[in-house]
């Protein structure tokens, strides 16, 4: 009998069966304020999820402290703010580059929902059929 259970512990470890393995799986919540924890409650993109603001770029301005002086303590991942803002403002880059703004030109600076919506838009609907509308989490699964 132990016979048995050496060769079965030996071929297991020596060949995996495909299907005991299980696939990853990433879970992003919907909602962006799961995204803000250890921020600070009293950022008016915090308290309103749906608060934007218009910023007039000076001179010498660059992106990174823009980002800091109105989300800063959001707790928001500065590679999404500055996504959305180019985005939002395609007027005030140059050639859609963030390194490169103009001076005198009045930017937006998107509230949560809007961030939320560029990045978990879903343009094509034939992919639409496939998701849960009820759900409150978006899953991916595979490698």
């Amino acid at each position: 009998m132990h016979k048995w259970v050496l060769m079965l512990v030996i071929g297991l470890c020596f060949f995996p069966f495909d299907y005991a393995k299980s696939d990853p799986v990433i879970i992003f919540p919907r909602n962006m304020s799961s995204f803000s924890t250890g921020g600070d409650p009293s950022n008016p993109f915090v308290m309103d999820e749906s608060y934007n603001s218009r910023y007039l770029v000076k001179k010498g301005d660059v992106l990174g402290a823009i980002i800091r002086k109105h989300y800063g303590g959001a707790g928001l991942d500065r590679s999404v703010l500055q996504f959305g803002i180019v985005k939002s403002n395609g007027h005030v880059f140059r050639g859609g580059n963030a390194n490169f703004m103009l001076a005198g030109k009045t930017m937006k600076l998107p509230s949560i929902n809007e961030l939320r919506d560029m990045v978990f838009s879903n343009k094509n609907s034939e992919s639409d059929a496939y998701q849960d509308m009820g759900s409150k989490n978006i899953y991916f699964f595979g490698q």
